[in-house]
Protein backbone atom coordinates (compact mmCIF):
# COMPACT_ATOMS: atom_id res chain seq x y z
CA UNK A 1 0.00 0.00 0.00
CA UNK A 2 1.31 3.40 -0.91
CA UNK A 3 0.10 6.84 0.02
CA UNK A 4 -1.75 6.95 -3.33
CA UNK A 5 -3.69 3.73 -2.76
CA UNK A 6 -7.28 4.04 -1.61
CA UNK A 7 -9.39 1.44 0.12
CA UNK A 8 -11.45 0.94 -3.04
CA UNK A 9 -8.29 0.18 -5.05
CA UNK A 10 -6.98 -2.40 -2.59
CA UNK A 11 -8.81 -5.69 -2.19
CA UNK A 12 -7.47 -8.02 0.47
CA UNK A 13 -9.47 -10.98 1.70
CA UNK A 14 -10.34 -11.37 5.36
CA UNK A 15 -8.35 -14.60 5.32
CA UNK A 16 -5.22 -12.74 4.18
CA UNK A 17 -5.64 -10.24 7.00
CA UNK A 18 -5.97 -13.07 9.52
CA UNK A 19 -3.09 -15.18 8.22
CA UNK A 20 -0.65 -12.45 7.20
CA UNK A 21 0.35 -10.17 10.09
CA UNK A 22 2.02 -7.68 7.73
CA UNK A 23 -1.20 -7.11 5.79
CA UNK A 24 -3.11 -6.93 9.06
CA UNK A 25 -0.84 -4.19 10.43
CA UNK A 26 -0.89 -2.30 7.12
CA UNK A 27 -4.70 -2.42 7.01
CA UNK A 28 -4.92 -1.17 10.61
CA UNK A 29 -2.46 1.61 9.85
CA UNK A 30 -4.49 2.56 6.75
CA UNK A 31 -7.68 2.83 8.82
CA UNK A 32 -5.96 4.80 11.59
CA UNK A 33 -4.35 7.17 9.06
CA UNK A 34 -7.78 7.91 7.59
CA UNK A 35 -9.16 8.62 11.06
CA UNK A 36 -6.24 10.93 11.88
CA UNK A 37 -6.69 12.75 8.57
CA UNK A 38 -10.39 13.33 9.31
CA UNK A 39 -10.21 14.13 13.04
CA UNK A 40 -6.62 15.26 13.65
CA UNK A 41 -4.54 13.95 16.54
CA UNK A 42 -7.43 13.54 18.92
CA UNK A 43 -9.28 10.97 20.98
CA UNK A 44 -12.03 11.23 18.38
CA UNK A 45 -9.55 9.77 15.86
CA UNK A 46 -8.70 6.94 18.26
CA UNK A 47 -12.39 6.15 18.64
CA UNK A 48 -12.89 6.37 14.86
CA UNK A 49 -10.34 3.56 14.45
CA UNK A 50 -12.72 1.24 16.31
CA UNK A 51 -16.27 2.38 15.53
CA UNK A 52 -18.50 4.66 13.49
CA UNK A 53 -21.09 5.29 16.21
CA UNK A 54 -20.34 8.38 18.31
CA UNK A 55 -21.07 6.61 21.61
CA UNK A 56 -18.95 3.60 20.69
CA UNK A 57 -16.09 5.86 19.59
CA UNK A 58 -16.21 7.61 22.97
CA UNK A 59 -16.32 4.30 24.86
CA UNK A 60 -13.32 2.95 22.92
CA UNK A 61 -11.35 6.18 23.45
CA UNK A 62 -11.97 5.97 27.20
CA UNK A 63 -10.93 2.31 27.19
CA UNK A 64 -7.61 3.18 25.53
CA UNK A 65 -7.07 6.16 27.85
CA UNK A 66 -7.67 4.00 30.93
CA UNK A 67 -5.19 1.39 29.67
CA UNK A 68 -2.55 4.08 29.11
CA UNK A 69 -3.21 5.47 32.57
CA UNK A 70 -3.02 2.00 34.11
CA UNK A 71 0.34 1.39 32.43
CA UNK A 72 1.72 4.75 33.56
CA UNK A 73 0.52 4.14 37.12
CA UNK A 74 2.23 0.73 37.20
CA UNK A 75 5.43 2.28 35.85
CA UNK A 76 5.36 4.98 38.54
CA UNK A 77 4.85 2.32 41.23
CA UNK A 78 7.92 0.45 39.96
CA UNK A 79 9.93 3.67 40.02
CA UNK A 80 8.76 4.34 43.60
CA UNK A 81 9.92 0.89 44.65
CA UNK A 82 13.27 1.45 42.93
CA UNK A 83 13.68 4.78 44.74
CA UNK A 84 13.80 6.85 41.55
CA UNK A 85 13.99 10.57 42.24
CA UNK A 86 11.00 12.72 41.29
CA UNK A 87 12.90 14.68 38.65
CA UNK A 88 13.65 11.53 36.61
CA UNK A 89 10.06 10.24 36.56
CA UNK A 90 7.92 10.16 33.45
CA UNK A 91 4.53 11.81 33.82
CA UNK A 92 1.24 9.93 33.47
CA UNK A 93 -0.70 10.48 30.23
CA UNK A 94 -2.59 13.68 30.99
CA UNK A 95 -3.75 15.37 27.85
CA UNK A 96 -6.09 18.01 26.55
CA UNK A 97 -7.40 15.21 24.34
CA UNK A 98 -9.24 13.92 27.39
CA UNK A 99 -11.51 16.94 27.17
CA UNK A 100 -12.53 15.89 23.65
CA UNK A 101 -13.68 12.50 24.91
CA UNK A 102 -15.56 14.09 27.81
CA UNK A 103 -17.33 16.45 25.42
CA UNK A 104 -18.83 13.66 23.32
CA UNK A 105 -20.17 11.51 26.15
Amino acid sequence: MTGETSASQTVVSGWTLIKNPCYNVMAGAFVLRGCLDRHGESWEAIGCYNATSRNKRAAYSWKIYRELLKGATAQLRELDQAGTKEINRPRPPVSSLRVSVTDIQ
